[in-house]
């Protein structure tokens, strides 16, 4: 299924109607998608709508499609939290995602904020960093 066939859902979503959306996201969901974007889209509206169920099967079609990337274990370890289920293994899973640094950049590639630098720092404390 291409983006376009979660359309659907992301208007029921954005107008409430989640009956619908959970509907159009869960057949997308079973269509087997190629793209691991649109896979992890959907883990996004199921950690919002806090579905454990729809989060465990995000992560393997997300481990079938792209192994490789960490946000499959994110979307588990939700899951598992979300069930009450495995305490240990979530914190383990969720831990692992945080791990995965390289020259001070997080997992997506971001550079984290640093608290304290450039101007903001002055407006806040009323003096400037050197």
């Amino acid at each position: 299924m291409s983006r376009r066939g979660t359309i659907a859902a992301e208007i029921a979503a954005q107008k409430k109607d989640y009956a619908t959306a959970d509907k159009e996201f869960t057949k997308a969901l079973e269509s087997e998608p190629k793209s691991a974007e649109l896979i992890y889209d959907i883990g996004d509206y199921a950690v919002k709508r806090s579905q454990p169920d729809k989060l465990l099967a995000v992560a393997s079609a997300g481990e079938r499609v792209a192994p490789g990337d960490p946000r499959r274990r994110f979307y588990r370890g939700v899951a598992l939290v979300l069930k009450k289920e495995d305490p240990g293994e979530a914190e383990r899973l969720l831990r692992s995602t945080r791990k995965k640094r390289r020259c001070g950049r997080d997992i997506r590639g971001q550079r984290p904020l640093m608290p304290g630098w450039g101007n903001s720092t002055k407006m806040r404390t009323g003096w400037k960093m050197r």
